[in-house]
């Protein structure tokens, strides 16, 4: 028998009043008007709880607390519940399950990022999304440059035994399990994204 503990990459997001600063901080970044791209997460947080799972004792007397962020928090944008109200579990602890939409991701190198945005014209039929051609090149530089961080701390492929991958024959499918994920929490919770806010969302 294996313990085993789960976590999301979703419940390490900056907390609401932290994302409103962010915001301030990078006036027009449209890429970071909604919680989801590298630079939205509290990376400090991550690297914090990767290594209490990495240290955790044998002796099962210390306990391993969970961040936990509530997506129905004001009005569907969300934030990370104090301390007071994470779960945890006691050690020791043998497995780790870590799930998220950009894990794997890695970081471009800058030259390449600059030269595909410079080319995006030509390109643009080649991309599954316009995500390219919507945003200006330092807004991408941003992102890219978060990811890097990401990459470095706690989110590369080096930090883990092994990967697996889930993927879509078509993009679209993204709308339809977010629509899925928000009328969940407005069943359960009575707030979260109206299907408009949604659409807003995956957009961005």
């Amino acid at each position: 028998m294996y313990n085993a503990v789960q976590v999301s990459l979703d419940d390490f997001y900056l907390g609401h009043n932290e994302r409103a600063v962010l915001r301030e901080r990078n006036p027009g970044n449209e890429l970071l008007k909604v919680r989801g791209q590298p630079g939205t997460h509290d990376a400090d947080l991550a690297l914090e709880f990767f290594e209490q799972f990495c240290t955790i004792g044998e002796s099962g007397k210390e306990r391993l607390w969970i961040p936990s962020f509530d997506k129905s928090l004001f009005q569907g944008d969300g934030d990370r519940l104090p301390r007071s109200q994470w779960p945890s579990v006691s050690g020791p602890l043998d497995i780790l399950v870590f799930e998220g939409w950009c894990l794997g991701f890695q970081a471009l190198p800058e030259n390449e990022l600059i030269s595909a945005v410079a080319t995006k014209a030509g390109q643009q039929q080649l991309l599954p999304t316009k995500t390219l051609a919507d945003h200006k090149l330092e807004d991408l530089l941003f992102v890219n440059r978060c990811l890097r961080h990401y990459n470095d701390t706690f989110l590369g492929p080096q930090h883990f035994n092994f990967m697996v991958h889930l993927d879509t024959d078509d993009l679209a499918n993204v709308y339809t399990w977010r629509l899925e994920q928000e009328r969940e929490l407005w069943r359960t919770k009575g707030t979260g994204m109206s299907d408009f806010q949604v659409v807003e969302f995956g957009t961005c």
